[in-house]
């Protein structure tokens, strides 16, 4: 049998088998669809603020889009841990129906009651999506209960409205914007109430509970 004869008959027992064709478009989009957020500025009621016990406040974080996609109709924040200052555990943001577009921004609100007794208090909460998946930085508000506020022009009845955002003299209500504004800065430890928690640096960007996650 000649040379040529033999690779003919391999060729027809052995075909060649194409190799797979993969979508590698559709599979890269994929892989870099991220929810994602990134804290601004605080609006009003900064790290520290001094209240009376038992005083009802609106805490407003500006949040930025800084993910690869809309931040869909039903994105919340959600509780995550320090003080428990708000009855409720999660809170439905005020999306716009076309959800808040990429490097977009929003003002978020909880509402809080400072605690009965007088001390530092911090909670942290973080955006999550609708099916409960947590994303991007968490955002945490700080106050100090001082009980001689107690009768003094803070108090609710003719007191300083927290809930006014920082140099503005009524709050429009969260909203999506369009600015460029730089986070502020703050290198402070603060502790929480509870005595068993170690303090935590308040400008800590990555969330170790998103690296969990991301492990």
């Amino acid at each position: 049998m000649t040379s040529a004869a033999f690779a003919s008959m391999k060729l027809r027992h052995h075909p060649m088998i194409p190799p797979p064709i993969f979508k590698t478009g559709a599979l890269l989009k994929h892989a870099r669809s991220k929810l994602d957020s990134r804290f601004i500025l605080d609006v009003n009621v900064i790290d520290g603020t001094m209240m009376a016990p038992s005083t009802a406040f609106t805490k407003i974080w500006r949040m930025r889009n800084n993910g690869t996609i809309v931040w869909p109709k039903g994105t919340r924040l959600v509780w995550i841990g320090g003080d428990k200052l708000s009855d409720l555990l999660s809170v439905d943001l005020e999306v716009p129906d076309d959800g808040v577009p990429i490097e977009k921004e929003l003002d978020v609100a909880v509402d809080f009651r400072a605690p009965q007794l007088p001390g530092r208090y911090i909670s942290y909460w973080r955006m999550a999506s609708l099916s409960g998946h947590k994303f991007g930085q968490r955002v945490w508000v700080l106050i100090q209960v001082d009980d001689s506020l107690k009768d003094s022009f803070y108090d609710s009845s003719q007191g300083l409205n927290l809930n006014v955002p920082l140099g503005v003299g009524s709050s429009e209500g969260p909203r999506v914007i369009d600015i460029n504004v730089q986070p502020i800065e703050d290198t402070v430890f603060h502790q929480s109430k509870n005595p068993n928690a170690p303090p935590e640096p308040v400008n800590q960007m990555a969330d170790e509970e998103q690296r969990q996650e991301l492990g």
